[in-house]
């Protein structure tokens, strides 16, 4: 039987609509949902939490609600309670999203939005998906196992030492040329006892640690051996590399970085470093100084998840970045909402003003691909072109996308 089936979350339903509650219920326990708790208002949830031990799952939370509403409910409860948010109201769209983004910059860990009524497909895929379950429940998925404490600072560094953290690449392509433009390089972490681990399952441990300047650099050379062994037929390859913020606190790291781009005769303009928007404080002197070392020394720096920070438009004409990655929210949201396609429309316009590069995250459909391809937004990347691959299929897509090019010219 598969995990999906047996997985039976604890799950708090907060609304003060009775009747509404009432439906969030019984769309649970039409999945397969048996553990519920009802509450009816958030002081009474509080007043749960503070006198009985215990936890959540997941949490359905409606944001509209009678006395403290449900923004301020979830910025105040214990999250670590709660489990995974879902968000429910009849509230307009861009109400969500702004709730959305004040609860992630808070750290509250959020499944989706759902309008009333609930949709128990989505609700399903919310809540019994296998990567988005609790680390409490028995018999949970590893990906659910790796968000508790399995991952130790031994396991980690055992697993730098044995090279157990490899590399796979998803294509960027030129919107207005149909050309390839390179790849940015994701890591995975192979481990010999729980499998292959995506990001997300380690990211955040490795951080707290203290060892991301070491992954940093695995992830760089092997990134760079790419670069070295690429075939000489193909279009020249420029990759792109995620970096912290912390990294960029040690000013002996952009040295360390240059050195392995020069043992392997590389330079960094053949190299994009990515640094995520949510960690950017742009009046940071520090930060900013050492952003400008990295233009300095060749390298091209891109704002990742822009739209997800606090980096105006306006701030853009002060930083020293050659690329802004767009929020993949933007892209899905712009072909049906105004405000998002707006902002996106705002966003690509100010950054060719600036000569800055804009890359669409997420790109799933030909729809999304041809939305920002008349919106003049100058990179695409997203599983409508490939998922990420290994480097040895990276060349053998592109060479399989080059012999379809060719064969529609002929």
């Amino acid at each position: 039987m598969s995990l999906i089936h047996t997985y039976n979350p604890h799950v708090l339903v907060l609304e003060d609509n009775e009747f509404q509650r009432m439906a969030a219920v019984a769309a649970l326990r039409s999945i397969g949902v048996t553990r519920i708790t009802q509450a009816a208002s958030a002081e009474e949830v509080l007043t749960c939490l503070n006198s009985q031990p215990g936890y959540f799952d997941a949490t359905i939370c409606d944001l509209r609600l009678e006395g403290m509403d449900g923004l301020a409910f979830l910025k105040i409860a214990a999250a670590d309670r709660l489990g995974t948010i879902v968000l429910t109201s009849a509230l307009p769209a861009d109400i969500y999203q702004s709730s959305l983004r004040v609860l992630q910059q808070s750290g509250t860990r959020i499944a989706g939005c759902l309008p009333k009524p609930i949709d128990t497909t989505a609700l399903k895929l919310m809540l019994l998906d296998p990567p988005r379950k609790s680390a409490h429940t028995r018999g949970c998925s590893v990906s659910a196992l790796m968000e508790s404490t399995s991952v130790t600072q031994e396991s980690i560094v055992e697993g730098l030492k044995n090279h157990e953290f490899i590399t796979c690449f998803q294509p960027k392509i030129d919107l207005q040329t149909d050309q390839f433009s390179g790849a940015e390089t994701l890591v995975r972490w192979q481990t010999p006892q729980w499998g292959l681990l995506q990001p997300g399952q380690f990211i955040d441990q490795v951080q707290a640690y203290g060892l991301m300047d070491a992954l940093t650099c695995q992830v760089l050379a092997q990134a760079c051996d790419l670069i070295v062994a690429w075939p000489r037929d193909l279009p020249s390859l420029r990759l792109s590399v995620n970096i912290s913020a912390t990294s960029l606190q040690d000013s002996e790291n952009i040295n360390r970085w240059r050195e392995i781009l020069d043992s392997r005769w590389i330079l960094p303009s053949q190299i994009l470093l990515e640094l995520t928007e949510t960690t950017f404080v742009a009046n940071d002197l520090e930060l900013l100084e050492a952003l400008t070392r990295l233009r300095i020394a060749g390298f091209g720096v891109s704002l990742d998840d822009f739209g997800t920070g606090f980096t105006s438009l306006k701030q853009l004409r002060t930083l020293p970045v050659t690329e802004l990655k767009i929020d993949r929210s933007f892209i899905h949201d712009a072909s049906t909402q105004s405000r998002p396609a707006i902002v996106l429309d705002s966003i690509i316009n100010v950054a060719k003003r600036l000569r800055i590069t804009t890359v669409a995250e997420g790109i799933e459909t030909i729809e999304d691909a041809t939305y920002l391809t008349d919106l003049g937004c100058k990179i695409g990347q997203g599983y409508y072109f490939s998922r990420p691959l290994p480097a040895d299929r990276l060349i053998l897509w592109l060479r399989q996308r080059q012999r379809e090019q060719d064969s529609k010219h002929a």
